[in-house]
């Protein structure tokens, strides 16, 4: 998995989402760029700017949830707990690599975990925040 895309079929219509949803993608670009340009200092720098947003985006979503009443938040959380786990353990992996093969490995990990985040997390939710009205159909 080299490229990711964000398609509009998995924008979830809630513009502080999709907004997170973009601005992880566009840190990856940046990640696959820096490892791709062999600049591995950037490279591992991104990848924890990446863990930063990925961390700030699951709080506001949390919240968002939470203040609608959404019924599976407890499950969602545990969810979001797994992923984040998964993202921290692979930075940690990734943060002493020196070639930029391994570094692709982790630039490919991180799109898995983004898929994970939007199409088994978010997209479960997003008719739920339609009917709150807090989602565009």
């Amino acid at each position: 998995m080299r490229h990711f895309e964000l398609m509009e079929s998995l924008e979830i219509g809630n513009d502080a989402i999709d907004d997170a949803h973009r601005e992880m993608v566009s840190i990856m670009r940046a990640t696959k760029e820096a490892i791709l340009s062999k600049d591995m200092g950037l490279s591992r720098k991104l990848l924890g700017e990446l863990t930063r947003e990925t961390i700030r985006h699951f709080k506001e979503e949390e919240d968002l949830l939470e203040k609608a009443g959404y019924e599976d938040l407890g499950e969602h959380v545990e969810f979001h707990k797994k992923l984040v786990k998964r993202i921290k353990a692979v930075k940690a992996d990734c943060e002493n690599f020196r070639s930029p093969e391994k570094l692709l490995g982790c630039f490919d990990e991180m799109t898995r975990f983004m898929v994970d985040d939007i199409v088994r997390g978010d997209l479960a939710f997003k008719s739920f925040l339609q009917v709150k009205g807090l989602a565009k159909r």
